[in-house]
């Protein structure tokens, strides 16, 4: 991957992890990258005693420079407990996943984001201007 391919934009999933005994948390995420400036929006699904299956929608914010990515994530809801969550990881060599940690009011943990296939992108698309041709 040359320089002028890092490019961070499209579809993502990703899964993130307490700390502590909690689970795991998968989302999905849409990202934006124009010249190393990221944007875009996160959905997941919170698990928790109070509200067992509650959709959070967020919109993240960052840099990547080379390999190196950093984003703050805001949710959407309004919560007590935090507001921004900080994350920052490295993009692997070919572009594809990004590993790295996240921080938010005093506690941390790791998570894993996976760029949905570009070739699967790609057929789903000419397969949809097939039909719609």
């Amino acid at each position: 991957m040359t320089k002028g391919d890092l490019d961070l934009s499209g579809e993502w999933t990703g899964i993130f992890n307490y700390p502590v005994s909690e689970p795991s948390v998968a989302f999905e995420a849409t990202i934006h990258d124009s010249s190393g400036t990221i944007s875009g929006t996160t959905t997941e699904v919170a698990r928790t005693a109070v509200s067992p299956a509650q959709r959070l929608d967020a919109v993240i914010d960052g840099r990547r420079e080379g390999r190196s990515v950093q984003f703050i994530k805001m949710y959407d809801q309004t919560d007590d407990e935090y507001d921004v969550v900080q994350y920052s990881g490295s993009l692997d060599p070919e572009g594809d996943e990004i590993a790295g940690t996240w921080q938010v009011a005093g506690m941390s943990g790791t998570f894993l984001m996976v760029r949905r296939s570009r070739a699967g992108t790609a057929a789903r698309r000419e397969a949809g201007e097939r039909i719609d041709g």
